[in-house]
């Protein structure tokens, strides 16, 4: 979920230059529990690691402290923000305004006792890297005010899609290729006639999401390996973002019908197909970088089949007979060729029934079955059928018939 940065009516952050991006900078940096954890034991070491790195060396020069909201977010304890303060005010420079980055001290003793007093806006946004022409959700809210007396408009790239009251909900279509930008911008006038405003930038992205089901086709089959029951299935994810990620920062959380099953940094997993035929497996990956400001996800539907079998007139034209009339006395071909199967085809057994007789295929290939019609004295047609079981020794529900009609003249 991405969040757009609280705005205030008189900021701290505007009179020091502070941009969005580096309130969204800080914010990371302040949320993360290791920096929370020496903020409180040690301010001074705290600060000293923000100068050292060259990464957050700007943000040092431009703010010591950070604005009494962004803390309000990050530290849920109130309580415990007069004791920083009194930790920072033995190393921290001061103003004739008080701390640097802070009013004044009676009026943050105020804010103190009463956080609600300073109206905000807060910009809740789902996803900041939305999939192409997928529906953007967002909320805005002042806390400790009723949004049904609030005015709310909404702009995306500054035109108005959306405005009034209570209108505090709202939902948008992202642009259709990865790479686009949109500007996300709500602005509230409250009863007494303020106005505060928040905004956020939304990338397009998207992921190629497929798999592979290692299944029994054919050589020349050109299709998709359908997966049947015990198939194993891989699943990969290749992101398509709107700038460079480093590979090694990405975290792919997939799930199989709402269970994780595997969260790192791996863009691909296996597993064994548990479902009877016709009931689909849906495979969801969310893709994510540490600081969230990057989330894609995307959702798969994979068929679950049962194992099939064919019969050609021979192994080179895939052409399947639905019905094949011979003459009597003749030699016939059939060839059988499976689907789907979780087994190699060499350990697959094949019973044949050639008008109602059980018959073996060729010894070395017994999908092949090679038999001679009778001859026929009387001037008819003789009509019959070839029958053919399929089966996987190791697994008995994994079988497939057909049965083919036969005219003998």
């Amino acid at each position: 979920m991405g969040f757009g940065f609280v705005n205030y009516n008189k900021t701290k952050a505007q009179s020091l230059n502070l941009t969005g991006e580096d309130l969204q900078r800080l914010q990371v940096i302040l949320s993360d529990p290791a920096n929370q954890q020496l903020f409180i034991q040690d301010p001074n070491a705290f600060i000293q690691s923000l100068q050292n790195d060259p990464q957050t060396a700007d943000l040092f020069t431009k703010f010591l402290v950070p604005d009494f909201g962004l803390f309000q977010q990050i530290i849920p304890d109130l309580q415990q923000f007069p004791d920083l303060l009194k930790q920072y005010q033995e190393f921290l420079p001061t103003t004739p305004g008080g701390f640097l980055g802070l009013p004044p001290p009676a009026e943050l003793q105020k804010l103190i006792e009463d956080p609600l007093s300073l109206n905000q806006l807060t910009l809740q946004v789902i996803t900041l890297t939305p999939s192409p022409r997928e529906n953007v959700k967002a909320a805005a809210e002042i806390p400790g005010q009723n949004s049904r007396n609030v005015n709310f408009t909404w702009r995306v790239d500054n035109e108005i899609i959306k405005s009034g009251l209570g209108e505090g909900l709202f939902e948008f279509r992202a642009k259709g290729k990865v790479g686009q930008t949109m500007q996300l911008r709500v602005s509230a006038t409250l009863p007494d006639g303020s106005t505060l405003s928040a905004s956020q930038t939304l990338r397009v992205a998207d992921v190629i999401l497929s798999f592979s089901a290692q299944s029994l086709t054919p050589h020349n089959y050109k299709g998709l390996n359908l997966p049947s029951f015990n198939s194993r299935v891989v699943v990969s994810a290749i992101p398509l973002l709107p700038f460079r990620v480093p590979a090694s920062q990405l975290n792919y959380r997939w799930s199989i019908n709402g269970s994780v099953v595997q969260s790192n940094s791996i863009n691909s997993f296996a597993f064994n197909i548990n479902a009877q035929p016709g009931l689909p497996q849906y495979v969801r990956v969310e893709i994510v970088n540490p600081t969230n400001t990057l989330q894609i996800v995307k959702t798969l539907s994979i068929p679950v089949t049962r194992p099939q079998v064919l019969l050609y007139q021979d192994k080179y034209n895939l052409l399947a007979l639905n019905r094949k009339s011979v003459e009597s006395g003749k030699t016939v071909k059939f060839v059988a060729l499976p689907y789907f199967f979780s087994s190699s085809s060499e350990n697959l057994i094949y019973r044949w029934r050639f008008l109602n007789n059980e018959v073996l295929g060729s010894g070395e290939e017994p999908n092949v079955l090679e038999a001679v019609t009778p001859k026929q004295t009387l001037a008819r047609v003789f009509r019959s059928s070839l029958n053919l079981l399929v089966k996987n020794p190791k697994d008995d529900f994994e079988q497939a018939r057909v049965s083919l009609p036969l005219s003998i003249k």
